[in-house]
């Protein structure tokens, strides 16, 4: 007679269910904490913009078209307002901070702002200031 074996045996089944099991683990890990590192990535990336936009800003200041002027009159820089007329787009969702003032500073001063997002992912900027009249 000969018998021929058809199918897996429950053993083979059950070491392949673990193979997979450690192996969903092991991914598990690798993925659970991306979305922190995506909000951080998001932060930065639109602290950059605010630099793009400052540095466009202050070179049309230097032939007299910026975008956004400040006077002594402005109590903050760092502000939300401010930072909004640098962008292309609204800045919502995000806190901005910092200390610097028009009546501290000379145009041209780069200045640090701090962006933080509704999450608390944080990212220092620096750009330049065009203020007139401190």
């Amino acid at each position: 007679m000969n018998n021929k074996q058809q199918g897996f045996t429950l053993i083979e089944l059950i070491v392949v269910i673990v193979l997979l099991g450690i192996l969903g683990v092991t991914a598990l890990g690798k993925f659970q904490n991306l979305s922190g590192d995506a909000r951080q990535a998001t932060v930065e990336g639109i602290a950059t913009e605010i630099i793009g936009g400052s540095n466009i800003n202050y070179a049309r200041s230097l032939i007299g078209t910026p975008d956004v002027v400040l006077d002594s009159t402005d109590a903050e820089i760092c502000d939300a307002a401010t930072i909004n007329g640098l962008l292309t787009q609204n800045l919502s969702g995000y806190t901005v901070g910092g200390t610097a003032t028009c009546a501290d500073t000379d145009s041209g001063v780069v200045v640090s702002c701090t962006l933080t997002d509704d999450a608390d992912a944080t990212a220092t900027t620096s750009f330049t200031v065009v203020c007139t009249g401190s």
